[in-house]
């Protein structure tokens, strides 16, 4: 997201992450990476549930590639710390 911080800024516009975690970890969490994000916290899922996109199976969180490119990491004797 961040390569399209200026055309954002450009448009006037702003980035909402809505994510389920609730609010004191997605402050820190907020803190420790900076991005320019509006941070909102839904732990009961509130919003998802009103959105509808429904649940997604384990591949929209960790599709293929991704998970084929953590294997390559650890494979070559660097270890993947999640945050």
């Amino acid at each position: 997201m961040r390569e399209f911080d200026q055309e954002i800024e450009s448009r006037q516009g702003q980035v909402a992450v809505v994510s389920f975690a609730g609010p004191e970890h997605l402050k820190q969490f907020a803190e420790r990476s900076r991005p320019p994000f509006l941070w909102l916290a839904d732990p009961k899922r509130l919003s998802y549930n009103r959105l509808g996109p429904g649940r997604r199976g384990v591949t929209a969180i960790a599709p293929p590639r991704a998970v084929w490119g953590y294997i390559r990491l650890i494979l070559g004797g660097r270890i993947w710390h999640p945050q």
